[in-house]
């Protein structure tokens, strides 16, 4: 396939020399005089474990050429490259923006459909906007953009090229969807069609998980240092858990965490690092926490909603335990706001009497009620909070929608475990 490259950093290089390497005819852009001489004789001017040896068997084949122009009215695949630096808190877009409005301009005056796959890592609110502006300016260009985030690192970026975790696509037409799917089929990973904003987020998202991983073991270092702990050692067994510890167990969203382990010992490790200086990070884990309970209590409220019926109260399915429940913590705040709270849980094999004193609630004052029938519970209810799945849960949401209950999946559960009821969520088909 016919590729064109637009900047060539650490990402762009890498990308040029690795899709020449599978065959694609490779076109590579740089700007500047000196490094561009050297890229033509097949050196590099990046310090890139294999990358000078595959640019050189990319330029002495001829799958490879570099040039200081960019062409965008043939008809190739452009991956555009550029720099997004990092400027005040924020990613600078002006480099891609530049590129973009060229083929937009290109594509407005030879009429023809141009495909701009961004590599760069993005912000999709500020992608979305320069999308929309320049379409606007050009209305008669046929620009398709994606986004095909890549998850190299430095020094092991070749090796990161051909082995990705997966292959991501977002946004783009079916056709370009598949055209840039196709770049890759060499490659084995598996491979993704998502939104543009689902292929922006999880780039960040990776970094940003990194990140913290990383400030989590520092502060976990500075813990040990403090009590004469090898923190090395430490890691090391902690990393051996590979069920919860380093693993996907945890990851998926839904609401806050709670129970008799994890608040109470994240609290004492907080307060344990605290009087020693350190543990921002597990601090501020507390406050997100927290944080959340209350971002769905103002949600409800917004809504205007006299009364609820609550689906779940045990701290998580399974479980018949109540105690430091985000779910109790929800129903308090929502009865406070004057809001009406019904209470049903399968899980759940307590006392009327246990749940108003877990809330401060007076059972007469009819703020909370626990239902040992489900459909009870809905009876009256403006609003229905799904917390975890549960034997009528179809037949609840069925009686819901009649009833015109407003529908909270505050436990994200809906789209994952039932064919016929959804919540707008990322959409994403998997191909091989």
């Amino acid at each position: 396939m016919e590729i064109c490259v637009v900047g060539l950093g650490y990402v762009g290089l890498v990308t040029a020399a690795g899709f020449a390497t599978m065959g694609h005819r490779v076109t590579a852009v740089e700007c500047d005089k000196a490094k561009l001489e050297l890229l033509q004789s097949g050196k590099c001017y990046l310090v890139e474990n294999g990358l000078e040896e595959l640019l050189a068997s990319g330029v002495e084949s001829g799958s490879l050429m570099f040039t200081n122009e960019v062409d965008f009215s043939a008809p190739k695949v452009f991956y555009i490259c550029v720099g997004t630096p990092g400027a005040k808190g924020r990613l600078d877009h002006s480099g891609l923006r530049t590129v973009l409005e060229s083929m937009y301009v290109s594509s407005q005056l030879s009429g023809r459909k141009k495909i701009a796959v961004i590599r760069s890592t993005t912000n999709p609110e500020i992608l979305r906007s320069i999308e929309k502006e320049l379409c606007e300016k050009y209305a008669l260009a046929k620009v398709c953009v994606a986004v095909n985030p890549e998850f190299l690192r430095e020094a092991t970026a070749i090796h990161d090229f051909f082995h990705p975790p997966f292959t991501i696509v977002g946004g783009g037409d079916a056709e370009t969807q598949k055209i840039v799917l196709s770049t890759y089929e060499k490659i084995p990973s598996k491979k993704y069609r998502v939104s543009i904003e689902a292929a922006a987020i999880l780039k960040l998202s990776c970094n940003a998980f990194h990140a913290t991983k990383i400030a989590f073991a520092n502060e976990i270092g500075s813990l040990c240092d403090v009590h004469g702990v090898n923190a090395n050692e430490l890691m090391t067994i902690f990393s051996e858990d590979t069920k919860l510890n380093c693993s996907a167990s945890y990851l998926k969203p839904g609401f806050a965490f709670g129970g008799s382990c994890l608040s109470k010992d994240l609290s004492e490790l907080s307060e344990l690092g605290q009087t020693n200086g350190l543990n921002i990070l597990l601090k501020a884990v507390l406050k997100s926490n927290e944080s959340l309970i209350n971002i769905v209590c103002k949600k409800i409220g917004f809504s205007k909603i006299n009364c609820v019926a609550l689906f779940g109260i045990t701290f998580k399915k399974g479980a018949n335990d109540l105690r430091d429940s985000p779910y109790v913590k929800l129903a308090r705040n929502l009865s406070r706001m004057g809001i009406a709270v019904n209470i049903y849980d399968e899980d759940y094999i307590g006392e009327p009497g246990e749940i108003a004193q877990a809330f401060d609630s007076n059972p007469a004052d009819g703020k909370v009620k626990l239902f040992f029938n489900a459909f009870e519970a809905l009876d009256a209810a403006g609003g229905v909070v799904i917390v975890k799945s549960f034997s009528k849960l179809v037949d609840v949401l069925d009686r819901a929608k009649k009833q015109s209950s407003e529908i909270f999946d505050i436990g994200r559960i809906l789209d994952c475990s039932l064919n016929n009821v959804s919540v707008p969520q990322l959409s994403v088909e998997m191909s091989e």
